[in-house]
């Protein structure tokens, strides 16, 4: 499960980064409250095979959560993850004995913090439980106390796509296709649902298991933003895979998270970044070389599948 600390840019973007939650839950709001339009087209009509439901503009209504305590149908086993205000484990359904992933957040932790934090946890909820497709994470069920919430997601025992690629060095081009047509795919989904998922990154794609050919699902959604208008503002996400007007400070569509995909393409090619920490562009020939064909090809996979 992503973690909490990766939402902050570091320390000196703190405050910043709490000021962008505060003007991503007024522009919500707005949003919300003139409504949004469904989304239509022949060309979503063709890749509903792709989808386990057609895609739908997804509302701010808030998260639902499931009657009854969590301790009644699960039970909490070995810790897997940890957050600054977050700590996943590995939990048991109590009837079946089937293992899920549960993130536990403690309220409090957030709440000193700042109260935009936990609406954005909100946000993540509604939009786990309203997205539906192979290649992102399910959320199971989701239960609510005073001091804590609990959410329980589907476990995925294969580690990190970041890992992944880190073990092997780089991945065929085969191999690579493969992938990026499966995060594509989710991504295209994710943008017909109004959604904007701002922290793509191989660290947030995970595999179901260990044995080869394993799927692989999008996680992470604490950055999310219900996107009901063209375009916004805030300035979120981990630095070596925002796109250009993110880092400058403009205006910003959904457009980031393609960006955020061709920088995966290249770290799955090449097992680096095609950037430095400062934003400078690594200037190797071959790396040039490499950054172009990915360029080339995250444009062809994302038109295809839109």
């Amino acid at each position: 499960m992503g973690q909490v600390t990766s939402w902050c840019l570091g320390d000196d973007e703190h405050d910043h980064v709490l000021t962008s939650l505060k003007e991503d839950r007024a522009s919500t709001r707005t949003a919300a409250s003139s409504g949004a339009s469904q989304a239509t087209g022949s060309d979503q009509n063709e890749q509903t095979a792709i989808y386990r439901s057609r895609p739908k503009a997804i509302m701010s209504s808030g998260p639902m959560y499931a009657a009854g305590t969590f301790e009644n149908k699960y039970a909490l086993k070995s810790v897997i993850g940890n957050g600054s205000t977050s700590i996943c484990h590995l939990c048991e359904e109590k009837a079946t004995k089937k293992h899920f992933a549960c993130k536990v957040i403690d309220k409090r932790a957030i709440q000193s913090k700042s109260d935009d934090l936990l609406d954005q946890f909100q946000v993540e909820i509604q939009v786990l439980q309203s997205l539906d497709h192979p290649n992102i994470i399910h959320m199971e069920d989701v239960y609510q106390t005073d001091t804590r919430i609990c959410m329980v997601t589907e476990l995925m025992e294969g580690g990190e796509l970041f890992d992944y690629v880190v073990q092997k060095g780089t991945l065929s081009e085969v191999e690579a296709s493969c992938l990026v047509r499966k995060i594509t795919s989710a991504i295209a989904y994710m943008h017909a649902c109004g959604v904007v998922h701002r922290d793509l990154k191989p660290e947030n794609v995970l595999l179901t298991s260990p044995s080869p050919n394993a799927e692989i699902k999008i996680i992470d959604f604490g950055l999310a933003k219900l996107l009901h208008d063209s375009q916004t503002r805030s300035f979120l996400g981990t630095r070596g895979y925002l796109a250009p007007e993110m880092l400058r400070r403009q205006s910003y569509s959904k457009s980031i998270d393609v960006w955020a995909l061709g920088v995966i393409v290249y770290v799955l090619l090449c097992g680096c970044l095609p950037f430095n920490d400062d934003g400078s562009k690594i200037t190797s020939d071959k790396a040039a070389r490499v950054r172009l064909i990915s360029i080339f090809f995250i444009i062809f996979l994302y038109i295809y599948i839109l």
